[in-house]
């Protein structure tokens, strides 16, 4: 059946066996996504699970847990990654029968490392058959080895926890023998979990090695070191005409994204007063600040207040940060970090003057025409203009549906090498890298990055730059370097 995926309806059995019908890949979890009563705006992922009597639970302990992530300050999708992998593991051990199993912490151990196995090389073989039902495809290693790293988490955090209750659920089962598995073992130094984790919020583990580590030379060939690809770039000839072809808020949005080097999510949490002014050059200073912890002051009733932009948002408008709304709202917007000074705040370095002085007089321009003239609902810089939800914080897809149309507007497809938002910052980190050649510290601290590794993908030269590189300094230098000239070789023949 040429063209059916392994798992959907019909696959054909190796060596000439007769065609079969299957059911489509086995599941026995879903995800309800519920809003919280508090914080305003805020929700959490439910696990629910299947029983084999075909009646369902919500998972206690996936509930607890999802919570302590939360008040313990995590993000959204780490709480979510967490709620997935352990609905899989829960997907594998029904599949495999594990509660059948012995209660050894050898059996417990088995299960986690032949589902981590799973999820790294998919679950059929080479005919496209599974006997587990699963289907489930090879992801990468990165991905496998998070999955083991958020479960290591939860495991010792349950071994930690005695919030668990007996009854005749399966998780409730399931639970009581990993615990019983964890409570033969000795705590963190002989852990059954620590063979899973490389590493632990963001610190080395010194005791164990990520058991699937030795996968990574079956994956590639040893002695020779993979590299990233150099990031694909919005193309610099249409720079310009794509800042033309937009309205006046997506020309700020474009000009800051491509010669200020600002992610997509960063530029859209800008507040109103993080455009600050314009430096002895007459470029505009914009900004960036941590969307939770960044200190700042404000008055309310006469009365002047210390705090973070999270308790400033609560107090003044009632919001929360839009980094904790709930993974399905369209508000939400993530965060992944960046080197901020000691009150959350870091601050744009123009790649070019020219666009640091455009962009501070199209500013003036966007608050005198658009901005101010909005309700003081949210301090959010830039705003929706469509007539049904005017004056509201711009949405994500907002800017991704204006970029793709002034895209079009130019000519160019949307599917084109880096024509996407995020492709102009790949812009900025080319402009410094290939154009304006600045010490790769210098770029590191323009894109704030914590790792100098991250600015470094872009000091992979084109091969473009190479070659003008090359023919710029030998032109320079050729007579000098070698003693003379090769011109008219041979003539003398």
């Amino acid at each position: 059946m040429k063209g059916r995926r392994a798992g959907e309806w019909m696959i054909e059995k190796a060596r000439g066996l007769d065609l079969v019908s299957i059911k489509k890949p086995v599941k026995y979890h879903s995800i309800l996504e519920v809003p919280l009563a508090r914080p305003a705006g805020a929700s959490i992922p439910l696990l629910c699970i299947e029983e084999k009597d075909g009646g369902s639970h919500i998972s206690r302990t996936a509930y607890l847990y999802c919570r302590v992530l939360q008040r313990r300050g995590f993000s959204v999708d780490k709480v979510h990654k967490f709620v997935r992998a352990m609905g899989l593991l829960s997907d594998f051990a029904k599949a495999t029968d594990y509660i059948s199993r012995p209660t050894t912490e050898s059996g417990v151990r088995k299960l986690l490392e032949e589902f981590a196995e799973a999820r790294l090389f998919g679950t059929t073989d080479r005919s496209g058959l599974d006997k587990l039902g699963l289907y489930w495809t090879p992801v990468k290693f990165s991905t496998a080895n998070y999955d083991c790293i958020l479960l290591a988490e939860f495991g010792e955090w349950l071994a930690e926890s005695a919030i668990y209750k007996v009854d005749k659920k399966w998780e409730s089962r399931f639970v009581v023998r990993v615990l019983s598995a964890l409570n033969t073992s000795k705590r963190l130094n002989h852990s059954m979990f620590l063979h899973l984790k490389r590493t632990v919020k963001g610190s080395r583990s010194k005791a164990g090695v990520s058991f699937l580590s030795f996968r990574r030379i079956d994956r590639g060939r040893a002695g020779v070191r993979a590299y990233k690809d150099i990031p694909e770039h919005f193309p610099p000839e249409s720079v310009i005409p794509l800042i033309r072809a937009s309205h006046i808020r997506d020309q700020l949005v474009f000009i800051l994204l491509a010669f200020g080097g600002p992610r997509v999510s960063e530029a859209l949490q800008l507040y109103v007063d993080d455009v600050i002014g314009v430096d002895d050059r007459g470029c505009a200073i914009v900004r960036l600040a941590h969307p939770e912890e960044a200190k700042m002051g404000w008055i309310k009733g006469g009365r002047r207040y210390q705090g973070v932009r999270a308790s400033y948002l609560k107090e003044v408008y009632g919001l929360v940060p839009r980094t904790r709304l709930g993974k399905g709202d369209p508000m939400r917007l993530g965060w992944k970090g960046m080197n901020l000074n000691r009150d959350g705040y870091g601050y744009i370095s123009w790649a070019s003057v020219e666009a640091g002085r455009v962009f501070w007089d199209v500013h003036v321009k966007y608050i005198k025409l658009i901005r101010s003239r909005i309700p003081d609902d949210h301090p959010y810089y830039f705003v929706n203009t469509h007539r049904d939800y005017y004056g509201a914080p711009l949405k994500l897809n907002n800017i991704n549906s204006q970029f793709y149309a002034s895209a079009n507007r130019i000519g160019l497809r949307g599917n084109a090498k880096g024509v996407s938002p995020h492709g102009l910052r790949h812009f900025y980190g080319y402009m410094l890298a290939n154009i304006l050649k600045v010490a790769p510290e210098i770029a590191q601290e323009a894109f704030r990055h914590a790792r100098l590794e991250s600015t470094m993908v872009y000091y992979r030269v084109t091969e473009d730059t190479v070659r003008s590189s090359l023919k710029e300094a030998s032109e320079k230098s050729m007579d000098k370097l070698v003693g003379g000239s090769l011109m008219g070789l041979g003539e003398d023949l």
